[in-house]
């Protein structure tokens, strides 16, 4: 009996779906028409999906600063003896803790257009520097913004700032900006997409005026590594974050010292993307010095006054574990500072920051693990705080931390006098 009309037309229809399906993933795949027409709405889509992966990874959840809570998981006498702020993933605050963990001070959103803040330094006087990076945006970032310490804003640097932002001896400010940028500007580059993230360096003033930016992606592309443009892999992101900047830091005349192969007023930073390190001549507009090595997804690089460069590596080629190094570019030789034990894993894929401590040690935002911890220079673990939502006992996302000595601050109340050492013998009255 021959096939019913009804029959003929699913039939029809199924094959004219399987046909579209495969002509669809063919021209995505190929990426020739149809998708050149559609191709800025799925990049569009992309980017969304992208942002939204990121947020998810990093287990964003919304707590107020009242709601937060702190505990001393570990701590030794030697750990350094100063106070600590920090932001975290899901409120617009910073918060101050005493030697013990206790919340002494916090800083609160100012204005709803200021969400959801990411670095942060404070000032003797209580006035507080932020960038506002709101979750789930491309480009990413809202603002720079300065605050007293009321939380009222006295200026704002409205451009994508993201990431750190790093403060000079003179008082200006250091940090990275990012845009969408064409890829018609590199037409010698292969890559496949046709716009990407282009991050730029800028420095303002104390009172956040602008006094100049560079294009990263520029400097790198008029210099002898410019080959490394086409070896971005976004790390399971987005390949358009074609960089992926995270941090950048100026050379101090005092530090330029123990680096003879740098000039004060360079720019060392951090990319994500390309897994290397990297100096940045402002006056040559190009790349100088550019360090890779057995590191994949770092962050927060600093010099140091061993010679050394400081950063945080989130993990290897064959390994999630996370380390803490410090990489000699004049010997391109690499020493591991800490990378957690059995009994105390590190494993931080994303985000994390490391700084060193007046005496010696070093304080590490463990940001997916919502610790705070400090070592020594023995690979041992000194102190761990750990941060977590009171209501729930969920650990909470840092975002950034940062120590500080007790006397540094002038605007909370003066700090006990100690007691009076009794001589021996004495006699109490």
């Amino acid at each position: 009996m021959p096939p019913t009309k009804p029959l003929l037309r699913y039939a029809a229809l199924f094959f004219l779906c399987c046909f579209v399906f495969t002509m669809g993933a063919t021209s995505c795949y190929y990426k020739h028409f149809p998708y050149t027409l559609l191709r800025e709405s799925i990049e569009a889509a992309q980017a969304l999906s992208a942002s939204r992966r990121m947020v998810e990874k990093a287990k964003l959840e919304r707590v107020s600063y009242d709601h937060v809570s702190t505990k001393i998981n570990f701590k030794l006498n030697q750990s350094y003896n100063g106070y600590t702020l920090f932001t975290y993933s899901g409120d617009s605050a910073a918060l101050l803790l005493d030697e013990n963990g206790n919340q002494i001070y916090h800083w609160k959103q100012p204005d709803d257009s200021y969400r959801d803040w990411s670095d942060a330094h404070v000032f003797p006087n209580g006035d507080l520097l932020f960038n506002s990076l709101t979750p789930g945006t491309t480009p990413s970032g809202t603002a720079l913004v300065k605050i007293d310490k009321n939380s009222k804003v006295l200026w704002t640097y409205d451009k994508h700032v993201h990431h750190k932002v790093n403060m000079t001896a003179d008082g200006d400010i250091v940090g990275i900006r990012h845009t969408m940028a064409d890829k018609k500007r590199y037409p010698d580059i292969h890559f496949d997409e046709k716009y990407f993230l282009e991050d730029s360096i800028f420095i303002l003033d104390s009172n956040g005026n602008e006094k100049r930016t560079l294009s990263v992606v520029d400097a790198l592309y008029n210099s002898p590594y410019r080959y490394l443009i086409s070896t971005s892999t976004g790390h399971n992101t987005v390949i358009w974050d074609l960089l992926h900047v995270n941090s950048a830091m100026m050379l101090e005349p005092e530090m330029a010292k123990h680096f003879p192969m740098f000039k004060a007023g360079q720019i060392l930073i951090s990319m994500r993307s390309i897994d290397a390190v990297a100096v940045i001549d402002l006056d040559l507009k190009q790349f100088v010095w550019v360090g890779k090595g057995d590191w994949l997804g770092q962050h927060d690089a600093s010099f140091q006054p061993d010679g050394s460069i400081m950063f945080f590596a989130n993990y290897q080629e064959d390994s999630s574990e996370s380390r803490i190094v410090k990489f000699f570019p004049e010997n391109n030789t690499l020493n591991v500072i800490y990378n957690g034990t059995r009994i105390h894993p590190f494993s931080n894929k994303i985000r994390g920051d490391v700084s060193a401590l007046p005496n010696g040690h070093y304080s590490i935002s463990y940001s997916l693990a919502g610790k705070i911890l400090e070592v020594n220079e023995n690979d041992k673990l000194v102190s761990e705080l750990a941060v977590f939502n009171k209501d729930t006992g969920k650990m909470i996302v840092i975002i950034s931390s940062y120590r500080y000595d007790k006397n540094y601050f002038d605007f909370l109340p003066p700090l006990p006098a100690p007691a009076p050492v009794q001589a021996a013998g004495a006699v109490q009255p």
